[in-house]
């Protein structure tokens, strides 16, 4: 899910009210923009928690209209549990203050299903004259939450298509294509993603991302917007690809060689998503068969980590960087390249190997796993023996970090001689996690303890 990633706050108070109606679907994703809905305060979160459905509607009337935000805000943020308060957020749509409106529409649309019959108002919302298009768009993003129920909704959202504000047009767009899948909601957000306006092309990127596998048909403009002037755009283009897995790899395997240089270290980022899903879904599933296993593998090891490598090879640090993070995001089966370019004789390699080990200590897993990436594990061990007693000492560092990191099993006894020396280096960073590999190695030859 789109819902992972994040983006750097970089956007003006301009830009917050535009980005957050735009983006519904991914409010958490960045702030942006003028005069528009502030950010909950700090303590909004754990009271939407602590107080009732009832008690939050019932403050949709208080005469302050900062508490009426705060209890719009607050029944959104408890999603369907608030559908008695259906009616009430209906009511606040016709609230004198913006603010207050906005959260009452992007409440209904966290209901979902059981706002349907809140659909003639938000409609109404959605074609105000008086509102703005950040509230339209919010009105349209509502609809598209609510989903199939809010079928009577589809001619007024083909009509928005036509709106001057880029962002309506995404947001309706999206919201169509939530509804009833029409093909032809996901030739609106390519057109988007290419179009003029910024915040309109990352609101697309976004909406596409969201759609995950389903957004195939914009294939081609997502890797187009690789190349995108700005930042966030390509990062969220990177995104969507990754979503659509395999379907994506011969257009980034174009990309990750291209002449500029930020469309290289987007195209590595995308590929790292792909692989990022592979172990999430697959690597580090214990239920995963081992058919399935193997094809995973193997499929990253033939399309998705030469890509990586080919980034992390890249004379630009951007670039080298995010080939790295692309290889980290693989977890395990990208060990073997860190580990063989960390042992090599030329200090740019290993200098490669040691921050993308550094990197992939976030993507190795913690507990048990499956028989599949044990078999992995084992494979290191040559590898890792030959970083535990290398000369160079910020190589024996990595090496010493890497391995205790990994639940490598009781198959690295084979190291225990390395380990037991680098007991009394000189580096601190040695010495403990020479230690924990061997705490580590005692358990697991001890095996579990029966009662």
């Amino acid at each position: 899910m789109c819902l992972r990633f994040g983006f750097p706050v970089r956007r003006t108070t301009a830009a917050r009210r535009v980005l957050r109606s735009a983006l519904l679907a991914a409010a958490q994703l960045v702030a942006g923009a003028a005069g528009g809905p502030r950010a909950a305060f700090s303590g909004e979160r754990g009271a939407a928690a602590e107080r009732s459905v009832a008690e939050w509607v019932e403050q949709l009337d208080d005469p302050n209209p900062d508490a009426r935000r705060r209890a719009a805000y607050a029944l959104g943020r408890m999603g369907p549990r608030s559908a008695a308060a259906v009616a009430d957020l209906q009511r606040a749509l016709g609230d004198a203050q913006l603010e207050v409106r906005w959260y009452a529409v992007d409440a209904l649309g966290r209901i979902g299903p059981e706002a349907a019959g809140a659909q003639a108002a938000i409609v109404h919302s959605l074609q105000d004259p008086q509102n703005d298009p950040t509230m339209r768009a919010a009105a349209a993003q509502a609809l598209g939450r609510i989903g199939p129920g809010a079928r009577n909704a589809l001619t007024a959202l083909r009509e928005s298509l036509g709106s001057a504000e880029s962002l309506v047009r995404v947001a309706a767009a999206e919201a169509i294509w939530r509804i009833d899948r029409s093909d032809a909601a996901l030739g609106v957000l390519g057109d988007e993603l290419g179009g003029p306006d910024r915040a309109g092309s990352f609101a697309a990127a976004v909406s596409l991302c969201e759609m995950g596998a389903d957004a195939g048909g914009a294939l081609g403009e997502l890797l187009a917007a690789l190349g995108h002037p700005d930042p966030d755009v390509q990062r969220a283009a990177a995104r969507a690809l990754g979503a659509l897995g395999d379907a994506a790899l011969p257009g980034l395997r174009r990309a990750v060689t291209a002449t500029d240089a930020r469309t290289r270290a987007a195209a590595a980022t995308a590929g790292g998503w792909i692989a990022d899903d592979v172990r999430r879904r697959v690597l580090l599933n214990p239920r995963a068969g081992t058919e399935e296993f193997q094809r995973a593998a193997v499929g990253l090891y033939q399309h998705v980590l030469p890509l990586a490598v080919i980034a992390a090879r890249d004379p630009q640090g951007e670039v080298r960087e995010a080939g790295l993070r692309a290889l980290a995001r693989a977890g395990p089966p990208a060990l073997p390249i860190l580990l063989e370019w960390l042992t090599a004789s030329d200090e740019d390699s290993r200098a490669r190997a040691r921050r993308g080990l550094v990197l992939i200590e976030h993507f190795l897993p913690a507990a048990e796993i499956p028989e599949g990436m044990v078999r992995i594990n084992r494979r290191l061990l040559d590898r890792l023996i030959a970083a535990l007693e290398h000369p160079d000492p910020a190589t024996r560092r990595s090496g010493f970090r890497i391995f205790a990191a990994l639940c490598i099993g009781p198959y690295g006894q084979a190291a225990e001689a390395a380990l037991r020396k680098g007991l009394h280096d000189p580096d601190v960073v040695i010495r403990r996690s020479a230690d924990t590999s061997l705490r580590r190695l005692r358990a697991a030859a001890a095996g579990p303890v029966t009662p």
